[in-house]
């Protein structure tokens, strides 16, 4: 693309990250920009849709054209390039990310990057540098215009509207009034005979505004040197002074006015990188970032003082600084290495006691108690001034003695600090420290006057919250010991609440505090003494949702879990099951790896064993199996086998063998060698003899019949066993079986279903003889009971006939298939049947019957049975046929 007579062409962005982490500072961190372009209340998201260079008189402009809405700043960077930042904005894709200019004088190439924080950046490398250039920004509808001009041949405008107020009256107040007013309103110096006059007195009158902390003044003064005198001698000293007086008047707010302080260091470095001040400069820059808490960049301002200029004077303050932010990270081993380096590489450098402090504050954050004590005590020993300076010598002596138990001595330490410095950040804290050194003393009384103390005199202090704790649980064992406190040295208000009251009161007063964390959870633990569970349980919720992930999480979820399961108890004895099992399946959804898993194991069990007996009394397996199946994600049915059991027999007495099956495998392997009970291990046997799994249901009923050999139950399990011997074809096994089961006494049902077998049995071994009196017999049985059902009767006629067949009893075979045929007339067997009946109707000559009833079956029209009677029509006419040509022969 071409656009007024430049070229354009796509390219990789380059990484530049220096340019790019300062414009992400300075929009995430907020601060005082330069320009913003608007602030609007509802904003839509900017775009750039163009961006255009122009080659002027005396100068250059970047137009940037944009839609929707933008703030942005423009910040010089390095020696030769400004940055255009616009916050929340894209970038189009006709926009091109490099433009190399040709012949321009000013511009050498504009860069355009977009960063993953939605912030676009456009960088304009110049040909000279920023201390050569000044640049103005103009807006209008949906564009911004960036316009440059070479210093020494066109208007200057510099950075920020408040700097160049400044510099009018700067130069107003050195007495040089002989300033020309453009109608832009900037100030540009008129060339007389003495300008290096001029420049001095104004950079003199700076100096004195700068020793006298006059920053405002001081700030002006150096501005307008920089924009009126660009030549002066004096320039590098001031771009550097006047950074450090931004610095200066905001030291007290640096976080708010970071980036403001940030770009004026930064100006100073790009636009003399060869200074003695640079390393001064870098590592103010880390100061700042570090008084802002933004340590990563505070580290990096601090490495690169210390690895480029390790011979400067700024470098131990830089290498000291780094422990601290490795202290602040918490890198503590790094901080040790640092700090002790630093004694090692500048034993010269004031920082070195400042070091040494630093290294007991750190060892004490390790609990490295006695090393931390040491060193305090060697500081105080070889410069024993510092105690009355450093208020830290004294209160890290006090908390290290206390550590280790050194009580007395804490007290006094920690008191003398208190007196030496009665300005400390945090007396309350001290106080409270002294009280407790007086507590694990044994000294009651004063502990608690001090308690007091501190809760009136610092009412919304975090040591009134500690004090307000302490006393309450104070008052906590009083009622363990079943005693009062002493009234002496505490407060009425104090003695006429409970412990209740008072962790109550610290969590209304401090919602904020990790303290109200603890008062509710020592307030959760008062209603667990006091067998409110259910309260103790509601405090301990809403403590979890207040500080998910706190240090008192692991505390807090362990006494959760114990209120819920001592709530489920006392449901339980009660009678209360229902709601026992609800409280404890809370507990295991939660908590599913929880410490009192074998309480809640325990208890589940038993409640779930009488709501599932009283499931079964009323004969409503379904509601047993859905419970079962509802709880199974979350309760440990595996350890719980005496469930199993239940859950087993209802899904069998529901025909649902596959499941039953599955159930009571998994109550086997709980049981071990000793395998289950006899009644399981019969409905084992049974659901896989049902499932068709034989390999299972010869196994259990095998274990079941040598276990339990005198078991009323015991003829099933032989009969199972002989049943499994019929589908295999083993039917002489099969008969051992059944006589086995006949020996144990088997009730008529199952005497009944042994017959049948061994009939089975003895036709498939050709015993027809054998098979028709096990079938009578069975029949016999059938005919006795009132309840019997015609189609299991018409099933054993029709075998009895087939035995008889076998026999060659033909007109018996013919009277048994007629009976089958009464009792079940539309039993699923009844063409098979109604076939047999015709051949023995045909084999006893009574043709005529047989072809009547042949003819039924093809009328049936079963595909099968059809054709097959067909068949057996043909034959009786050809036997009809052949009878008729020779009456003598008889049909086989």
């Amino acid at each position: 693309m071409v656009h007024n007579g430049y070229n354009y062409q796509k390219v990789m962005v380059r990484d530049r990250l220096a340019g790019i982490v300062l414009l992400l500072s300075c929009f995430l961190l907020g601060g005082n920009p330069n320009v913003q372009a608007k602030n609007v209340q509802a904003k839509t998201d900017g775009l750039v849709q163009e961006v255009r260079t122009f080659s002027e008189d005396g100068g250059a402009a970047v137009l940037i054209t944009l839609t929707g809405l933008s703030d942005y700043k423009v910040i010089p960077v390095e020696d030769h390039e400004i940055l255009i930042a616009l916050k929340d904005t894209g970038v189009s894709d006709k926009v091109f990310g490099n433009e190399s200019i040709v012949g321009d004088g000013l511009v050498k190439r504009v860069e355009v990057t977009h960063t993953p924080s939605n912030v676009t950046c456009i960088a304009i490398r110049m040909h000279k540098s920023n201390s050569e250039i000044s640049y103005r920004t103009k807006e209008s509808a949906n564009t911004l215009r960036i316009e440059l001009r070479d210093r020494n041949t066109g208007p200057v405008h510099t950075p920020g509207t408040v700097g160049i107020q400044f510099g009018k009256q700067a130069v107003a107040a050195a007495g040089l009034t002989d300033v020309q007013e453009l109608p832009g309103g900037d100030a540009v110096p008129i060339v007389d005979d003495g300008p290096d006059t001029r420049d001095a007195k104004i950079f003199n009158s700076a100096l004195e505004a700068f020793k006298k902390e006059r920053w405002d003044e001081a700030v002006g003064f150096f501005e307008s040197i920089i924009q009126s005198y660009p030549k002066s001698k004096h320039l590098e000293s001031v771009y550097f002074l006047l950074a450090k007086s931004f610095h200066q008047k905001f030291k007290n707010d640096i976080a708010d006015h970071l980036i403001d302080v940030i770009q004026q260091y930064q100006l100073a470095v790009s636009t003399f990188p060869e200074s003695k001040h640079v390393p001064d400069a870098l590592l103010a820059m880390g100061n700042c970032y570090f008084l802002a808490d933004q340590y990563h960049e505070a580290a990096a301002y601090y490495n690169l003082v210390a690895r480029k200029h390790e011979d400067h004077p700024a470098a131990p303050e830089a290498m000291f600084q780094q422990g601290r932010v490795l202290a602040a990270t918490q890198k503590p081993l790094m901080a040790l290495k640092l700090f002790e380096g630093l004694q090692g590489r500048y034993p010269q450098s004031p920082f070195v006691l400042k070091a040494a402090l630093e290294t007991a504050k750190t060892l004490f954050t390790l609990k490295s108690f006695k090393r931390s004590l040491r060193i305090l005590d060697d500081m105080k020993e070889k410069s024993p001034g510092e105690v009355y300076s450093n208020p830290d010598i004294l209160l890290y002596s006090g908390y290290n003695y206390y550590e280790l138990g050194r009580l007395r001595p804490a007290r006094e330490v920690l008191s003398k600090a208190l007196n030496l410095f009665p300005h400390l950040e945090t007396p309350d804290l001290i106080l409270t420290r002294i009280a407790d050194s007086f507590r694990e003393d044994g000294m009651t009384t004063k502990a608690m006057k001090l308690y007091d103390l501190v809760a009136r005199t610092y009412p919304d202090s975090e040591g009134s919250a500690i004090s307000l704790i302490r006393v309450a649980e104070e008052a906590e064992k009083a009622i363990d010991d079943d005693s009062r406190i002493s009234d002496e040295g505490i407060s009425e208000e104090k003695t006429s609440k409970s412990a209740h009251e008072i962790y109550r009161q610290v969590t209304e007063k401090f919602p904020d505090s990790p303290l109200a964390h603890v008062a509710m959870l020592k307030q959760g633990n008062l209603e667990m003494k006091a067998q409110r569970f259910d309260e103790a349980v509601r405090i301990f919720k809403d403590l979890l949702a207040k500080q998910p992930g706190g240090k008192l999480q692991g505390q807090i979820e362990t006494a959760l879990q114990d209120a819920l399961l001592k709530s489920a108890d006392i449901s339980r004895k009660d009678g209360r099951h229902v709601e026992s099992v609800a409280i404890l399946t809370e507990l295991l959804t939660g908590y599913p790896q929880t410490p009192f898993m074998a309480e809640v194991k325990g208890s589940l069990e038993d409640s779930l064993s009488v709501i599932f007996q009283q499931y079964e009394g009323q004969g409503d397996m379904e509601r047993l199996i859905g419970d079962y199946e509802r709880l199974q994600a979350a309760v440990p049915f595996g350890d719980m086998p005496g469930i199993l059991l239940r859950v087993g027999r209802a899904y069998r007495n529901l025909h649902l063998y596959g499941a039953a099956v599955s159930v009571l495998e998994k109550a086997r392997h709980f049981y071990g060698k000793k395998d289950l009970p006899p009644n399981a291990l019969l409905g084992l046997a049974e659901s896989a003899h049902k499932e068709r799994r034989l390999d299972l249901a010869e196994q259990a009923a095998e274990a079941f019949v040598q276990k339990n050999p005198l078991h009323e139950r015991v003829s099933e399990a032989y009969l199972m066993l002989g049943d499994i011997g019929l589908i295999r074809r083993n039917f002489k096994t099969a008969l051992d079986f059944l006589n086995m089961a006949l020996t144990k006494n088997p009730d008529r049902n199952t005497r009944i279903s042994v017959m049948l077998a061994k009939g089975r049995a003895s036709s498939a071994l050709a015993d027809y003889d054998a098979a028709v009196t096990c079938l009578q017999e069975a029949i016999t049985l059938l005919d006795m009971d009132k309840d019997r059902s015609s189609e299991d009767l018409a099933r054993v006629y029709g075998e009895l006939g087939e035995a008889r067949v076998g026999q060659g009893e033909k007109d018996k075979a013919l009277v048994s298939f007629k009976k089958a045929l009464e009792l079940h007339p539309q039993g699923p067997n009844l063409p098979g049947l109604q076939f047999r009946l015709a051949q023995c109707y045909q084999w006893t000559k009574a043709w005529g019957l047989a072809e009547e009833l042949l003819t039924r079956i093809v009328t049936a029209g079963d595909p099968f049975w059809s054709k097959v009677a067909q068949a057996q029509i043909n034959e009786i006419h050809i036997q009809e046929s052949m009878n008729t040509l020779n009456p003598g022969l008889n049909a086989s």
